[in-house]
């Protein structure tokens, strides 16, 4: 799960004017919020490989020596465990990510219909992320986002472009395109902020940041006592196990700072599609707020894991006494 929703609608507003903006704006625009999209979902990668590099490690320091005949294909099993409410949750909002790109791919898709076929796996897309988006909100908060009039409302839509791809000629076709998308998009924008609220308090609540951080520390801990143990032979193989475990420590001191980058990325992503949506309610398709929002894009995107550039732009810096540092910003 990629979250595409600001190039795809400045792809859309753009597309609509008279006078069309140079692409590698466009292009900017649309691989930078990809690019930080994806970081947004990663974090929730990171939260379940490192769950699971937790059990192999503790398999790893608990079968060793004589017990390690003790290890089974029964034993193994044990390692998938039946999710718990809050590993649910993480999944719905992971889910969810993943929605919120497929809408943003559909409208894509909606931009360059101009075929029967074209604009029937657009309106598939769209209508596939708006369930899943309504399933997964009604996970989290037991009621849907959609409701039955929002969703005819973009069918309406839609079918306006579907008459003009088979009637019309290509002004009324990009009439009805950017009538659709902007009606989709308006319908839309309160929909996405409730969800993107909604993904924000997950990751503020759910406990990622702390079993982020117990993971990587009790990693950390079993490598160390492994490294303690063992015999080393040259100065060059303890000079690089060292690295190695100054690189797991940072990894557990960071831990925090990355749900809080992502969560920061995450507030960026719900501003900018209301700022795009609030344009088009004027109907106004460039403008220097979107120019804006490019360039806080680009900048999130650029410094996204750069933990050193994030602290800096931080106000409030505290570390806790297991020396975990937190961005206490609001």
């Amino acid at each position: 799960m990629k979250i595409l929703i600001i190039p795809v609608l400045a792809i859309a507003l753009l597309s609509g004017c008279a006078g069309t903006p140079p692409i590698t704006q466009i292009s900017a625009f649309a691989g930078s919020t990809k690019a930080l999209s994806e970081k947004i979902d990663s974090v929730i990668d990171e939260y379940n490989d490192e769950s699971l590099n937790r059990q192999y490690t503790n398999y790893a320091a608990t079968f060793t020596g004589e017990p390690a005949n003790l290890l089974t294909s029964k034993k193994l099993l044990e390692i998938e465990r039946p999710m718990t409410t809050e590993q649910k949750k993480s999944f719905a909002i992971y889910k969810a990510n993943k929605s919120i790109g497929n809408y943003a791919d559909a409208l894509a898709q909606l931009v360059d219909a101009n075929s029967l076929k074209d604009l029937d796996l657009a309106s598939s897309k769209l209508y596939g992320s708006i369930t899943t988006l309504n399933s997964k909100y009604q996970e989290l908060k037991g009621v849907s986002l959609f409701s039955k009039a929002s969703r005819a409302t973009s069918s309406k839509l839609i079918e306006g472009v579907r008459e003009a791809i088979v009637k019309a000629g290509s002004m009324v076709l990009e009439k009805k395109r950017r009538e659709a998308i902007k009606g989709i998009v308006l319908e839309s924008d309160s929909k996405i902020a409730l969800m993107c609220d909604e993904i924000i308090a997950q990751l503020e609540t759910a406990g990622i940041e702390d079993a982020l951080s117990a993971s990587r520390q009790y990693v950390l801990s079993e490598e160390i006592s492994d490294y303690n143990f063992r015999i080393k032979s040259s100065l060059q193989e303890r000079r690089s196990d060292i690295k190695r475990l100054h690189k797991l420590q940072q990894r557990v001191i960071n831990s925090k700072l990355l749900v809080q980058q992502t969560i920061k990325a995450v507030k960026q992503i719900k501003s900018s599609h209301a700022i795009l949506a609030g344009e088009l309610k004027k109907d106004k398709f460039t403008s220097a707020s979107i120019s804006t929002e490019i360039s806080q894009l680009q900048l999130l995107e650029a410094n996204y894991g750069d933990f050193e550039s994030f602290l800096f732009s931080c106000q409030n810096r505290s570390k806790n006494e297991k020396g975990i540092l937190s961005c206490d910003d609001r």
